[in-house]
């Protein structure tokens, strides 16, 4: 854990030290078309976004181009890191930046935390108070087992790194004050991964909404956000654009909810190979859903109170097994 989370600082150094210029990446970039669409005329705007292979080959554009993650210490709660061109740090979700260093970044982020550090530090506690707090906290994170805020860490993640992505690609087309984007709603989501022998670790689909200050927007968008493969995790938005109704891009991993443009800026993945045996069942989301539950305060006291009068009835069981 800690070699990569210095690997990921190395990153985001590179990144606050090697700033783009306005025609920098002008050759090694795609372009991308957004419609724009108001009530009295359609206007057609061509924006960019970096190429898979260009980011491949050049680290610096990498670094230019991506959004990196960083870690509270001792926790594996997921940040997002954007550094704008002037080399200031921004976090997803906000822990009250802009800052001016990582350093300044890591402080920030562990001070937000400290009380979930302390739910699972296990120095100078009794055996049973360990127990009792292996069965209320999740391990990973020091999150209340069914509360609100544990359920917020696992499902408000791709929102941030979908504000992180779209942050930077605003700076990236000068697109500021009322033409500036903004994540409105996440319609639809999948997770992509073809395997090995790729330049990249997985990729992310996505059907949003989005607005601007400037006017209503109501249009539907594709994007494609890939996670690079390194010894890093470095997120870059590879494809947005508006998506038509009439519109039916091919993708071999997303289902029939996911609208994919009809032009081929975007990865379609690889062909799905169906199981010998049957088909696979999904059990990913009501296992999430027992696991995740949301409970009220109540409920969350009165499992405390049996889980301490559980492990209290068993402790003194063992003495009497032993004594007798």
């Amino acid at each position: 854990m800690r070699e990569e989370r210095e690997r990921e600082t190395a990153l985001l150094e590179t990144s606050s030290s090697s700033m783009p210029q306005a025609t920098r990446h002008e050759e090694r970039e795609r372009e991308t078309t957004l419609e724009e669409t108001s009530s009295s005329s359609t206007q057609t705007t061509r924006f960019k976004v970096p190429d898979l292979l260009s980011l491949k080959l050049d680290i610096n554009l990498l670094a230019d181009s991506c959004i990196s993650t960083l870690f509270p210490t001792g926790l594996v709660i997921k940040y997002f890191v954007r550094v704008d061109n002037d080399g200031i740090f921004h976090t997803y979700p906000d822990r009250g930046g802009p800052f001016e260093s990582i350093k300044e970044v890591q402080e920030a982020i562990d001070s937000h935390h400290a009380v979930q550090r302390k739910n699972i530090c296990m120095d100078g506690l009794t055996d049973e108070e360990r127990a009792i707090r292996c069965a209320l906290y999740w391990y990973h994170n020091g999150t209340r087992k069914h509360s609100k805020e544990a359920f917020d860490y696992c499902t408000t993640g791709l929102q941030e790194l979908v504000k992180a992505v779209l942050d930077k690609y605003n700076e990236d087309n000068g697109l500021v004050g009322d033409l500036a984007y903004e994540l409105e709603n996440i319609v639809s989501h999948k997770s992509c991964f073809d395997g090995k022998d790729c330049i990249y670790r997985s990729y992310d689909h996505f059907n949003l909404t989005m607005k601007t200050k400037g006017a209503a927007n109501k249009d539907l968008y594709f994007a494609e956000v890939t996670c690079m493969d390194g010894d890093y995790e470095a997120y870059v938005l590879t494809c947005i654009c508006m998506v038509k109704p009439d519109d039916n891009g091919e993708c071999h991993v997303c289902g029939a909810d996911m609208k994919h443009p009809a032009h081929d800026g975007y990865n379609r993945g690889r062909p799905f190979i169906s199981y010998r045996h049957g088909r696979r069942r999904a059990r990913g989301v009501p296992l999430f859903e027992k696991l995740f539950a949301v409970r009220d305060e109540a409920w969350l006291k009165e499992e405390e109170a049996r889980v301490r009068r559980m492990i209290t009835e068993g402790k003194e069981e063992r003495r009497k097994f032993h004594t007798g």
